[in-house]
């Protein structure tokens, strides 16, 4: 998982649930097609990539709702309709598949634009936290930090890498847009890391905790409504 490179400060202002619901399908991700029986005819051949992201697939659905200790290979195999052999010759173990899986997912972006200088100060904050609730509070991405929490003992660097680049860079990126806006003097001088982790605690930390534990996803209008509210109460704009 890359990650995307922060805004510049100096040229930022320049320019203008459920969780029990099927992940794949309510996250906007497109798994590949899970393979089906063949009929009659000569054999469908698929490609290796195509193979590998159907086993991805099947793998997180299985791991999701049985767990990982209680998923076999030979569980997913059965789902993908491909063979043992085949499975083992993409990931040659358990571990293996589930490490893949993890870091499979998809790192946030970020907003495809500088911070728009006709939109207030307020409008740009809120913007970088709605980017963030959407990629953080994902059901996709609740649900393999559920996995991942799980699974910890097992597999301990792949939280503490979830979290660097996952929620940790979703902070640096709103930290880089704090400055930014300070740059601009369209902000208060202000501790941006200090910023940043308050809004991020107070608008996503929050239902994110409560999405692991209660396998429910809060209301997008919600969390938007608690954006405004946060940046209200912890924004100072200069006079």
């Amino acid at each position: 998982m890359d990650s995307s490179t922060p805004t510049d400060p100096e040229t930022a202002c320049d320019t203008h649930r459920e969780i029990d619901r099927d992940p794949q399908r309510e996250s906007g991700h497109t798994p590949a097609p899970v393979a089906r029986g063949r009929g009659r005819g000569r054999p469908v051949t698929v490609s290796r990539e195509v193979r590998r992201e159907q086993i991805l697939s099947a793998a997180e659905r299985l791991f999701s709702e049985t767990g990982y200790a209680d998923t076999s290979m030979a569980d997913i195999a059965r789902v993908c309709e491909t063979s043992k052999r085949t499975l083992y010759e993409l990931f040659p173990t358990k571990e293996d598949l589930f490490r893949s899986l993890v870091g499979n997912m998809e790192t946030f972006a970020g907003l495809p634009h500088e911070i728009d200088a006709a939109a207030s100060t307020h409008d740009a904050l809120e913007a970088a936290l709605d980017a963030i609730a959407h990629y953080v509070l994902d059901v996709r991405h609740v649900t393999l930090a559920r996995l991942v929490i799980a699974e910890s003992h097992r597999f301990p660097e792949l939280r503490q890498r979830y979290y660097e680049q996952g929620v940790e860079h979703c902070k640096r990126w709103l930290e880089a847009r704090i400055a930014a806006l300070v740059a601009c003097r369209r902000l208060a001088p202000v501790n941006e890391n200090r910023l940043a982790g308050m809004l991020f605690g107070a608008v996503i930390g929050t239902p994110l905790i409560a999405a692991i534990a209660d396998r429910r996803l809060p209301e997008m209008a919600e969390v938007a409504a608690h954006a405004r509210e946060a940046v209200a109460s912890f924004v100072a704009t200069p006079r």
